[in-house]
């Protein structure tokens, strides 16, 4: 009986990792950053923003992505910072304010 656990144990294992069952890759800082940019590039002329450069810091929920921006909207050009996280595990990214929930939105 001991034999046959065993047994069922490495056949579970054995297929779990050739079927790709087994965790997703953790998320790279150049992946975080990769998403997030494109979430930049793919908003900014809806929103009427321009970017600076992009900031990337290690949490523990994964990466912290911002960067500074100029929103040309009404009146005249005024800053500010658009953070999101970019899950670990997931590769989401997850504004962290309302601003950038917006821009992830692509702006009313």
């Amino acid at each position: 009986m001991k034999k046959l656990r065993l047994v069922a144990f490495f056949v579970f294992t054995t297929l779990m990792f050739t079927t790709g069952l087994a965790a997703r890759p953790k998320t790279t800082r150049a992946e975080a950053v990769s998403i997030v940019r494109s979430i930049l590039q793919r908003n900014a002329n809806a929103c009427r923003f321009s970017h600076g450069p992009i900031t990337v810091a290690r949490v523990k929920a994964g990466w912290r992505i911002s960067t500074k921006l100029t929103l040309n909207g009404r009146g005249k050009p005024y800053a500010a910072t658009a953070v999101w996280t970019v899950g670990e595990n997931g590769g989401d990214a997850v504004p962290a304010n309302q601003l950038t929930s917006e821009i992830s939105n692509g702006c009313p």
